[in-house]
């Protein structure tokens, strides 16, 4: 839900025909962490979770790149 709710938000706020416009957004998909700490970071639970999330962050960039000019996008993956 959270890549939902964070490409709704582009939707709504960038529009691709204004090149001056800039929109920054922090995305937090917080469940690898949860999991992580209730099952183990090398669990059937951790790696079905990575699995999960690696499908849903190329779906969300693949959206965004179809919504913005791939020049004005800057991807940063952070973990803790």
């Amino acid at each position: 839900l959270i890549f939902d709710a964070a490409l709704a938000c582009i939707q709504t706020h960038f529009c691709k025909n204004d090149p001056g416009k800039k929109l920054c957004m922090w995305v937090l998909p917080s469940a690898l962490d949860k999991v992580g700490h209730n099952f183990g970071p090398e669990s059937i639970e951790a790696l079905d979770t990575i699995y999960h999330l690696d499908r849903q962050l190329k779906c969300f960039m693949n959206s965004v790149n179809r919504i913005t000019r791939k020049r004005n996008i800057l991807w940063v993956l952070t973990a803790d």
